[in-house]
């Protein structure tokens, strides 16, 4: 449980604090025209944290959709394979800002798609992998121990905004090309962490489901 609770957790603080990094990195460092194409302040509101909610209002019925014809198809996403897509999607984006400060490294500014390719991939995983992590926990411990469970979780919370903070402030003092090292490093920690622990998941996930069957 302590190991899973940290993978989140790591993934969690490494999305908010390349959130926070990107805002503030991005202010002298990208080009927020897309390239004389729209006016500056809109390309500003297309990169700010709370456009995430409207790209999430456009991708959650795309991603419903798809699901639902997946299921149609006979296809059925396991709520493991759901989390493990969102926290790759971040480690993808985690790693397209890598790229992109390195490309500032010479002075320039880097395209605004770069970040705006970010924004999309990081919306769904940032509002809906917690939530299918913890239902996907409450169907594998045991119910003596929910209490325990969210205990930790909301104390891990708690540890993960102050860091994010401290570690984000740090982050900016550092050369273009690492700026996004540390969101990188902790995303990757907790996907390695999450990926160790996949298989312990599956076997209880099975024992969970074949209990179910005999009460």
């Amino acid at each position: 449980m302590i190991s899973l609770c940290t993978s989140l957790t790591l993934c969690e603080l490494g999305l908010r604090h390349q959130q926070l990094v990107q805002t503030l990195w991005s202010r002298g460092h990208v080009d927020h025209t897309f390239g004389g194409q729209i006016p500056a302040n809109l390309g500003i509101a297309l990169l700010d944290p709370v456009s995430n909610r409207a790209f999430l209002l456009v991708l959650a019925p795309l991603v419903l959709t798809l699901l639902a014809i997946l299921r149609r198809l006979g296809i059925v996403v396991t709520t493991l394979q759901k989390v493990s897509t969102a926290m790759a999607l971040q480690l993808l984006g985690c790693l397209l800002l890598v790229r992109a400060s390195i490309l500032a490294t010479d002075g320039t500014t880097v395209h605004a798609g770069w970040f705006l390719g970010v924004r999309v991939l990081t919306a769904l995983p940032g509002f809906l992998l917690y939530p299918l992590a913890l239902s996907l926990f409450a169907r594998v411990i045991p119910s003596n121990r929910f209490a325990t469970m969210f205990g930790l979780w909301i104390v891990l919370h708690g540890i993960v905004n102050y860091l994010t903070v401290l570690s984000s402030a740090r982050s900016l003092r550092f050369a273009p090309a690492a700026v996004f090292a540390i969101p990188t490093l902790l995303v990757l920690g907790g996907v390695c962490l999450w990926i160790s622990q996949l298989r312990r998941l599956q076997l209880a996930l099975q024992s969970a489901q074949i209990g179910n069957r005999l009460v």
